[in-house]
């Protein structure tokens, strides 16, 4: 989810940004149903749903890295960096205040909102350098993939220090998921891509490409929402 900066809209990129949006309530739908014992998912042992929630990260992150070269094309703006970040860091303390309360052994500490804070303000330092972002990309990926370096030991050590729980439910490690983030600057550092963004097809199918936009443009409003709806129906229904 983005607080955006740019005018005028970018079409693709609230697509893409909604198709997120979309999916991920889509995939806490399933995650209620087996919290309030309507269904039995096994959400560690199916491949399907650690897929499905990498796919839905992914283009959240990319978007955010796209997004930031957006906005500073013509230079960082400072003022709007700081108000972006207070705005995101006060939503990611109420994400962690409500999750206290509802899961008060597994709340949510460093969240996605928490992630995009943080990656925000230190992406602002790759902006121009898209073939640098790429390499520290692949790199990251790289050490994630080969186990080089364990970089959930970095939160290891921290947990018994500010006393944070074993199991979070929405743990977005740094490390690897900054290399989407800079996937995103590296992408956006290129002619192409605004062609791509600002191509026709996106307004193809009308009805869908809108709801995705419109999505897309109030996607942080919507992920802040769309849990506590979600659980209330649930709540109600039972």
């Amino acid at each position: 989810m983005q607080v955006t900066l740019q005018k005028p809209r970018i079409l693709g990129l609230d697509i893409i940004r909604g198709s997120a949006i979309v999916l991920m309530i889509g995939y806490h739908f399933f995650y209620d149903l087996d919290y309030f014992s309507y269904v039995e998912i096994d959400f560690q042992k199916l491949w399907f749903w650690p897929l499905f929630r990498y796919l839905i990260v992914n283009l959240f992150l990319i978007s955010v890295g796209i997004s930031l070269v957006i906005a500073h094309k013509n230079g960082i703006r400072f003022d709007k960096v700081i108000r972006r970040f207070l705005v995101l860091a006060g939503m990611s303390l109420l994400v962690s205040i409500g999750s206290y309360y509802l899961f008060p052994n597994s709340w949510i500490y460093f969240g996605i909102l928490h992630f995009i804070a943080l990656s925000s303000v230190l992406g602002l330092l790759f902006l121009k350098q898209a073939f640098l972002s790429l390499a520290l990309a692949i790199l990251v990926i790289l050490t994630t993939i080969f186990d080089w370096f364990n970089f959930s030991a970095l939160f290891t050590i921290l947990q018994p220090l500010l006393k944070l729980p074993d199991k979070s439910e929405d743990l977005v490690l740094f490390f690897p998921w900054f290399s989407a983030v800079l996937l995103g600057i590296f992408i956006a550092n290129f002619p192409l891509t605004w062609r791509i963004l600002n191509a026709h097809f996106w307004s193809k199918l009308k009805a869908v490409s809108n709801v995705l936009a419109i999505s897309g443009r109030h996607s942080l409003l919507i992920y802040l929402l769309h849990q506590p709806i979600l659980f209330s129906l649930f709540w109600l229904y039972g």
